[in-house]
């Protein structure tokens, strides 16, 4: 089995929590991928949907495609993005699950990954108001489309409802979230 983010007391993120924690002693995160996966020839920049970002803390369908795109960000060949937006979402979906100390935790561990965090800019609050203007996305999912667009990343994500949205950006669907 591989090793999942779950960088929590409890583990969370991950429903195989008997296996004990990922954190070295010293209470400071690794990045570890330990498999190799070869994707498909693409853009090398990707943007990580929050949907893919759970599945990848889950070991969830599609957590393979994840590790192979952070692996390659790691060793200088892709570009991995995530919006602002997903930060929260990541961080409030351990807030639920566990407790403020773990979503804390979650939320540092996500600043070690090679990822690049995409914030607020004039082009982006226009090009996210168009986007929920003209589809049926919420208020986040609006924010992550915008945000491959204008990055012009391959938007990686679980949720059939960017499904819309593939004649504006590059999709990755890794499954469907449940």
């Amino acid at each position: 089995m591989r090793r999942r983010v779950a960088p929590t007391k409890g583990q969370a993120g991950n429903p195989r929590s008997s296996r004990g924690s990922d954190l070295p002693a010293e209470g400071k995160m690794r990045f570890r991928i330990d498999r190799k996966k070869e994707l498909p020839q693409q853009d090398r920049v990707f943007l990580l949907d929050t949907s893919a970002l759970i599945a990848f803390a889950e070991d969830a369908a599609g957590a393979e495609i994840v590790e192979g795109v952070l692996r390659e960000a790691a060793q200088g060949k892709a570009r991995v993005l995530i919006s602002f937006i997903s930060f929260m979402e990541g961080y409030s979906w351990i807030l639920r699950k566990e407790d403020e100390e773990s979503a804390r935790n979650f939320y540092l561990y996500m600043k070690t990954l090679p990822i690049e965090r995409v914030d607020i800019d004039e082009r982006m609050i226009i090009k996210a108001g168009e986007i929920q203007a003209g589809f049926s996305l919420g208020v986040a999912a609006s924010w992550i489309a915008a945000s491959a667009i204008e990055r012009r990343a391959t938007l990686i994500h679980c949720d059939p409802a960017f499904e819309q949205i593939g004649q504006l950006v590059p999709l990755l669907a890794l499954g469907t979230k449940g």
